[in-house]
């Protein structure tokens, strides 16, 4: 399958490509004549269970992932510390108000690297790096790796960002404690702000 020369490219063919996914998933028979795609009242059969089937567009290019997402997204998702997230919500917001979109129709989410979670720091680093190992992932990432607490306020920032939506990457071979932990934990700490 056909890659493209770059972001660039890849970016002008997912531009070409979203009215139409819109339009297959909203059940309009859309239509496209451009450079990449070429298609007649296309159809989507069977339609999607749910009614609103959302396009999730994943990236935090300031001047044409988030203007897609502004024209075309029902959920953004970044990665990146809190700062960066925050100035690309900026970068979004003016999208947004450029294309006449309400930005509280597009959901924020915000995706993490692997979480381990331990009784101490120490511990929760040693696991880490031991998994960052098995994936040959050098040098192991290590700033999601921690207590509940420390995990709780790694976090808070994007919530009070309004990113709500978290996405966490979990590796073989599963961390089960972790993943306990995170729902038991980490979420009931999250829900409750």
């Amino acid at each position: 399958m056909e890659f493209g020369d770059g972001f660039g490219e890849r970016l002008r063919w997912l531009r070409e490509a979203l009215p139409v996914m819109r339009g297959m998933l909203d059940g309009t028979r859309p239509s496209a004549s451009g450079p990449r795609y070429s298609m007649l009242e296309t159809l989507n059969n069977p339609p999607p269970v749910q009614r609103n089937l959302p396009i999730m567009i994943a990236g935090s290019g300031a001047k044409v992932t988030l203007r897609l997402v502004a024209e075309y997204g029902d959920m953004c998702n970044m990665i990146g510390p809190p700062e960066f997230i925050a100035e690309r919500e900026r970068d979004l917001l003016a999208h947004c108000e450029v294309a006449g979109r309400d930005s509280s129709e597009i959901e924020r989410t915000v995706a993490f690297r692997q979480p381990v979670i331990r009784e101490t720091a120490a511990e929760a680093q040693a696991v880490a790096a031991r998994i960052s190992a098995h994936h040959a992932i050098d040098p192991p990432f290590l700033d999601m790796a921690g207590t509940p607490d420390a995990l709780v306020e790694h976090l808070m920032p994007y919530l009070d960002l309004g990113y709500r939506h978290l996405i966490f990457q979990f590796l073989s071979p599963f961390d089960h404690e972790t993943m306990e932990r995170m729902i038991s934990e980490v979420k009931p700490q999250l829900d409750a702000t």
